[in-house]
């Protein structure tokens, strides 16, 4: 009874606290990919303690302390022949005081594991026995009082999705309980003949042992039926990526959903905050800055060259982007998108090395600059890989076109180094060229963006099944 009742405090928890189209303040919201969803889900549990005690109608959870059972069967009187004894209309006080033990989950497979303990609880309510010792019947009735101490319980639930649905239901419950020790008072037993109830009597509170050994089963089996039907009457109308999100910064979205796109694109105008200062457990970098390693630039013939290096560039405002449109093509596994940039400041490092006819010009320092309403092309391609008998989502190609703004751009040091007449000279150059400069370096600049968001992006679809990502 003890078990029962917590494992079904853990599924409001785990499951249904969770998903509530509006959340009460009081549910702590977990998610599957949170790599702490273990640790989340037990403070969920903690948070909802005060508020079992008093019940939750809209879940349909009485309240806990005290809870009432209509009937607990103790001896069937099949498994145990010549016994059968049941508790009704019963009260209990205590199951407020649970201590979670063990919490273990497995949200790949549907899989959680359950322990806690009871310190102490009060029974009263009404008795029936109806035995056979040696020959001699045994009936009575009337009302029992009764504590049970050290009560430790273990829980083993498997989950799965309805054929057909996206509905979580639940297959088994396994139940596993410990007691302690336990005292009984029966009122009105077999008071019609002392001797025989005094001799009863001292039977229970000599055997305490070997009553709990061989009652435990059928109460772990009942138990567990009962369980197992309040479970799935809570979860069969609820769809598993509400009550139990994906995470907390993607929603999921359906491949028929009509309105697709629209669901893609608000799913990456949620992402962005998050992706802006990275996403460790992803193993998603910042986008501020959006770091790229080496941009090259190598223009003209060998007497009118110009090499240049830009490294350790750091970009700000890519999380500003705004998306124009987006077009999704699933079957094809292919998306297409246009993107405004409204403002990219950027710094780094250069290193230019200028051949023009005799005169010669190497320079190092530091580059800054601003790009001003930028657009963006995207086509990004994905095919599906396997891992552990699981679909991903992978990235194979994302070919990034920036349709050029307005720029401004200035090299640090250059009066400082070598032929400063040159160097003049090629300030004034880079002051009214900077668009051509840019235009220049823009193949080299698309494709370090091109590995550095596919690479991104991978970190992100690599952590979801594509079923999850997109449902079918």
């Amino acid at each position: 009874m003890a078990g029962q009742f917590f494992i079904s405090s853990f599924l409001i928890g785990c499951v249904i606290s969770v998903g509530f189209a509006a959340i009460p303040e009081y549910i702590h919201i977990c998610h599957r990919s949170d790599p702490k969803v273990g640790a989340c889900i037990k403070d969920s549990v903690e948070f909802l303690r005060p508020y079992l005690v008093k019940g939750i109608p809209e879940v349909n959870v009485p309240p806990i302390d005290p809870i009432k059972f209509d009937k607990i069967v103790i001896f069937d009187g099949v498994s145990t022949p010549n016994l059968n004894a049941y508790l009704a209309n019963i009260e209990a006080t205590g199951l407020s005081k649970f201590e979670i033990t063990k919490l273990k989950l497995d949200v790949d497979k549907m899989t959680y594991l359950v322990g806690v303990k009871f310190p102490f609880l009060e029974m009263h309510g009404d008795y029936s026995v109806d035995a056979k010792i040696l020959a001699a019947p045994i009936k009575s009735q009337g009302q029992f009082h009764a504590n049970v101490s050290g009560i430790q319980g273990q829980g083993l639930i498997q989950g799965y999705i309805g054929e057909g649905t996206n509905r979580l239901l639940f297959s088994s419950i396994s139940l596993k309980l410990k007691i302690s020790d336990f005292n009984l008072d029966l009122e009105n037993f077999l008071n019609n003949d002392p001797v025989l109830g005094q001799a009863a009597r001292s039977l229970v509170s000599g055997n305490k042992d070997e009553l709990i050994r061989i009652s435990t089963p059928y109460i772990e089996r009942k138990a567990s039926e009962v369980l197992l039907e309040l479970a799935n009457r809570i979860t069969e109308h609820l769809d598993y990526d509400e009550v139990f999100p994906l995470s907390s910064y993607l929603h999921v979205c359906k491949r028929t959903d009509p309105q697709l796109d629209d669901c893609i694109i608000n799913d990456i105008i949620t992402l962005m905050p998050k992706l802006k200062n990275g996403i460790p457990e992803l193993n998603a970098p910042a986008l501020e800055p959006l770091v790229l390693d080496t941009v090259k630039l190598r223009s003209g013939p060998n007497r009118a060259k110009i090499d240049a290096d830009l490294t350790d560039l750091k970009l700000y405002g890519i999380s500003d982007l705004k998306i124009l449109s987006l077009k999704s093509d699933i079957p094809n596994k292919l998306f297409t998108a246009k993107i405004a940039l409204p403002r990219i400041t950027f710094i780094g490092n250069y290193d230019i090395d200028i051949n023009v006819l005799i005169l010669k010009y190497q320079g190092k320092g530091e580059i800054t600059g601003n790009l001003t309403d930028y657009g963006v092309e995207i086509k990004l391609s994905y095919n599906i890989i396997t891992n552990d008998g699981k679909e991903y989502m992978n990235l194979v190609n994302f070919k990034l076109s920036l349709i050029q703004g307005k720029s401004v751009i200035m090299l640090d040091g250059l009066l400082r180094q070598g032929n400063t007449a040159f160097a003049k000279g090629m300030i004034e150059v880079l002051k009214d060229n900077t668009d051509l400069f840019v235009t220049e370096i823009m193949p080299n600049l698309e494709e370090g963006l091109n590995v550095k968001l596919i690479e991104i992006a991978n970190n992100i679809t690599h952590q979801f099944p594509y079923d999850e990502l997109f449902l079918p």
